[in-house]
C-alpha cells in the first residue's frame, strides 16, 4: 500500500472535491432515474423502429455503464472525508486493482461513440432498404449491438496491452500516467468519429429529403421515407449533443494539458474534474430520447388533426394535383 503525498491529501479533502464529489451523486442518480424512464417509454409503441429502439437502449446501458464506474471517485472522496480525516495515511489505488473499474469506463466511453456509428448504420439500412429493412424489425439492431459490445468492452485492454500497470493513483476513474498518452489519442479518435457520424446523419436526411420528392404518388415509400427522415434527424441531434461534450472534453483538457506547467497542482486537478465532460453527454441522454420520443409523437398528433380538419373542394383537389403534375 502507498499513502498519498500532501498535495493528494490536500486534493482528496479539498471543498471543491467534496462538492463535485457531490455534484457527480447528483449526475449519477439522474442518469440511472433518467434512463429507467427511458426505456419504459421505448418499451411503448412509438413511430420509431424497434431496430433503432435497440440501440437507444443500448447507449442507456453504455451511460449508466460509464456512471456506475466514475462514481467510484466521488465514492472515494467520501470515504476520505467521512473516514480519514485524522488518519496518518491516505491509501492511493494499486492500478492493478482499478482494472475491473476502468475496463467498465472504457467501455462506457468507446460504447457511446460506437453505438453512434451503429445508428448511422442501422438510418442507412432504413434509407436504402426500407421494405426490408421495416420486414427484420429488431434483428440489426440487436446484430449491431452486439457487433458494439465485443471492441467496447475490450477497449481498455487494447489501450493497456503491453504496458505493465505498477504504478498507483488517487482515483480508479483515472488513466494511469503510463497509457495517459494513448488514452488521449483514443479521445481523440472518439470525438473525431462522432463529427463523422454527424455528417453521415446529415447526408441521409438530405438523400431521404429527395427520395421524398420523388415518391410523392407512391405512399408506402413515401410513409417509410418520412418515418426514416424523422428518426434519423433524431439521432443527428443525439449525435450533436454527444460531440459537444466531448469537444468540450477534448479541447478543454488539451488546454490545460499543454498550461500544466504554469498551474499549481491544487488548482489543476480542482479545474480539470470540471472539464471531464462524458457524465454530462451521459446523464443528457435520457433526456434527449425522452423529448425525441415527445416530439415525434406531438409531430404525428398535428399531421393526423391537420388532415382530419381541413376540409377542401372538389376544385381545389383538382388545383393541387395539377400543381403536382406540373
Amino acid at each position: 500500500m502507498l499513502c498519498a503525498s500532501e498535495i493528494q491529501v490536500e486534493i482528496y479533502t479539498s471543498p471543491v472535491q467534496l462538492i463535485y464529489a457531490c455534484f457527480q451523486t447528483i449526475l449519477f442518480l439522474a442518469t440511472i432515474i433518467g434512463s429507467l424512464l427511458a426505456i419504459i417509454e421505448l418499451s411503448k409503441k412509438t413511430t420509431i423502429p424497434d431496430s433503432t429502439r435497440v440501440l437507444l437502449v443500448g447507449s442507456l446501458f453504455f451511460a449508466n455503464a460509464h456512471e456506475l464506474a466514475y462514481f467510484s471517485s466521488p465514492l472515494k472522496v467520501f470515504q476520505m472525508s467521512l473516514f480519514h480525516s485524522n488518519s496518518s495515511c491516505y491509501p492511493l489505488a494499486s492500478t492493478l486493482e482499478c482494472i475491473p473499474t476502468t475496463t467498465v469506463l472504457s467501455m462506457g466511453i468507446s460504447g457511446n461513440m460506437l453505438i453512434q456509428s451503429a445508428l448511422s448504420v442501422d438510418r442507412l439500412l432504413a434509407t436504402v432498404f426500407p421494405i426490408s429493412y421495416s420486414r427484420m424489425r429488431a434483428l440489426p439492431g440487436f446484430a449491431l449491438l452486439f457487433i458494439v459490445l465485443i471492441p467496447s468492452f475490450l477497449s481498455y485492454s487494447w489501450i493497456r496491452s503491453d504496458i505493465v500497470l505498477d504504478d498507483y493513483q488517487m482515483f480508479c476513474s483515472q488513466w494511469s500516467a503510463k497509457i495517459s498518452t494513448r488514452a488521449n489519442s483514443f479521445l481523440e479518435y472518439c470525438s473525431y468519429l462522432t463529427v463523422a457520424h454527424i455528417v453521415i446523419n446529415l447526408l441521409i436526411i438530405l438523400r431521404n429529403q429527395s427520395v421524398d420528392k420523388k415518391c410523392r404518388f407512391d405512399v408506402q415509400q413515401r410513409y417509410l421515407t418520412s418515418e426514416t427522415l424523422k428518426t434519423t434527424q433524431t439521432i443527428c441531434y443525439l449525435s450533436i449533443a454527444q460531440f459537444l461534450a466531448m469537444f468540450l472534453y477534448s479541447g478543454g483538457v488539451l488546454l490545460m494539458r499543454k498550461n500544466q506547467k504554469n498551474i499549481p497542482p491544487m488548482v489543476y486537478v480542482n479545474v480539470i474534474v470540471w472539464v471531464y465532460a462524458p457524465p454530462y453527454a451521459c446523464v443528457s441522454l435520457a433526456p434527449l430520447i425522452l423529448y425525441s420520443l415527445w416530439n415525434l409523437k406531438k409531430q404525428r398528433q398535428i399531421r393526423i388533426q391537420s388532415i382530419t380538419v381541413q376540409k377542401e373542394t372538389q376544385d381545389d383537389h383538382m388545383r393541387k394535383l395539377q400543381i403536382s403534375w406540373g
